[in-house]
């Protein structure tokens, strides 16, 4: 029970997150965009003061790299499940690419 309670509330010992730190938090390779875009947006709600819905998507563009970067700053999504759909489907376009 102990450790439920530890693992539940880990987030919450004093470091509060902030804009630097989830500007540092990239893809790993072995993350789908989605998996990787889920984990990103639990990252942001540990931080302390949240971010506005149009701050957290331009955060979350910002740390994109390459043609996600690119494809998504033209994107015009107004929610942050917007823009895991556009990523998605750009994932799919690149791998039609390579082939």
């Amino acid at each position: 029970m102990a450790r439920d309670f530890v693992k539940q509330y880990e987030f919450n010992n004093g470091d509060d997150l902030n804009i630097a730190d989830l500007l540092k938090v990239k893809k790993m390779s072995h993350e789908s965009f989605q998996e990787y875009a889920i984990r990103w947006r639990l990252e942001a709600s540990k931080m302390q003061s949240s971010l506005s819905k149009e701050e957290l998507i331009s955060t979350f563009i910002h740390v994109q790299e390459g043609l996600y970067y690119e494809k998504l700053l033209g994107t015009c999504a107004h929610n942050f499940s917007d823009l895991i759909k556009v990523g998605k489907r750009l994932k799919m376009v690149f791998k039609e690419e390579e082939l």
